[in-house]
């Protein structure tokens, strides 16, 4: 005869042997698109229409992001190239000012003087540097600031190193400009004499 003990022993182990009931799958997941049936057609093809549009600009704004982010880094980048060649210079001229002393730099500057001096003798003031001279009376050439003017025949030429002046004017040459009030100032010293006006003209141009 069977006990109560013996039947809950062989419940249990029966329970025991079971296995366990598998778990329902989840359903797969799906993509639908819902209808609104409360709007027309031509409805609902505005509604598509505009979250086509939503879509559109929220990957423009993505777009712009990216492009924003690669800006700042190239522009990070040739910053950091900058300052790294600026560190390079700044570390060579610590670097020079404690290798050199006051007499090195005096003789440096000496040095240069001597290669850039160009002796009186032999070179005068104004004159041509060099062999040959494009003009040889160099008292009818007038430096402007557009060029140096031939008094004799008002060509005017470009500037050019070979000439050597220590002046030129404050005004370029203008072939068209007039001096009225100069004129009528000569008039009114020497009213109809030409002669005496030219004459004060030549003077002052010699001056």
């Amino acid at each position: 005869m069977m006990t109560e003990e013996y039947m809950m022993k062989r419940l249990l182990a029966a329970r025991l042997d079971k296995p366990p009931a598998p778990k329902p799958k989840p359903p797969a997941p799906t993509l639908t698109v819902a209808a609104d049936h409360k709007l027309s057609l031509d409805g609902q093809r505005e509604r598509v229409a505009r979250e086509l549009d939503a879509l559109v600009e929220a990957e423009k704004a993505r777009q712009a992001c990216i492009e924003t982010h690669r800006e700042r880094q190239r522009r990070q980048r040739a910053e950091g190239l900058y300052y790294r060649q600026l560190y390079e210079a700044t570390a060579q001229a610590e670097y020079w000012s404690k290798q050199l002393d006051d007499q090195d730099v005096n003789a440096t500057i000496d040095a240069l003087k001597a290669a850039t001096n160009l002796p009186t003798k032999g070179n005068p003031m104004p004159g041509w540097l060099g062999s040959g001279a494009e003009v040889e009376e160099v008292r009818e050439l007038v430096a402007c600031q557009n060029g140096i003017l031939h008094m004799p025949t008002r060509k005017l030429t470009r500037h050019t190193p070979r000439f050597w002046s220590p002046n030129v004017l404050d005004f370029g040459y203008n072939p068209r400009a007039r001096a009225p009030r100069f004129k009528q100032f000569l008039e009114e010293v020497w009213p109809g004499e030409p002669q005496t006006q030219q004459c004060l003209l030549e003077m002052f141009s010699s001056a």
